[in-house]
């Protein structure tokens, strides 16, 4: 990408995932050239179809790069307790949500700085437990290059 060039990506529609196997958010895939400095942005609404389980979130990026920095927040909510969750550079897994089937917001932001290997930058999801996990239509990914 050119400097100061921005990729912006959304969910067109909804993806459910059942199992706890981590699987590519299919929309939100930034390509990421060799030697790219980029900042990124994703947000990501899901719904969890039980009360006791939530999703679990990752990033995949390419091979090798010279330096990733990503931070991931979500709720981790239950009854009358309003809790996030946060993890720093590796996956971060949701506890109990207040409502099944009610639309929650997690996201990651982050620096890349890219090696030699072309890939691609994207978010992967999966459910903590029983029941399904579904990235919702609307989340979307602001990539710029620096």
């Amino acid at each position: 990408m050119n400097k100061f060039s921005q990729v912006a990506l959304d969910v067109g529609s909804d993806q459910p995932v059942t199992g706890t196997n981590l699987t590519a958010i299919s929309d939100l895939a930034c390509p990421v050239a060799p030697q790219d400095r980029c900042y990124f942005d994703f947000r990501i609404l899901f719904q969890q179809s039980l009360l006791t389980a939530s999703m679990k979130l990752d990033l995949a990026f390419p091979s090798s790069p010279t330096s990733i920095v990503y931070n991931i927040t979500m709720p981790a909510s239950s009854g009358t307790s309003d809790i996030m969750v946060n993890s720093v550079n590796r996956m971060c897994n949701g506890t109990a949500l207040i409502a099944a089937t009610s639309d929650y917001l997690a996201q990651i932001t982050g620096v890349l700085i890219n090696g030699s290997n072309a890939g691609v930058l994207q978010p992967q999801f999966a459910s903590t437990g029983l029941g399904t996990v579904t990235v919702r239509a609307g989340s979307s990914a602001i990539m710029t290059n620096l």
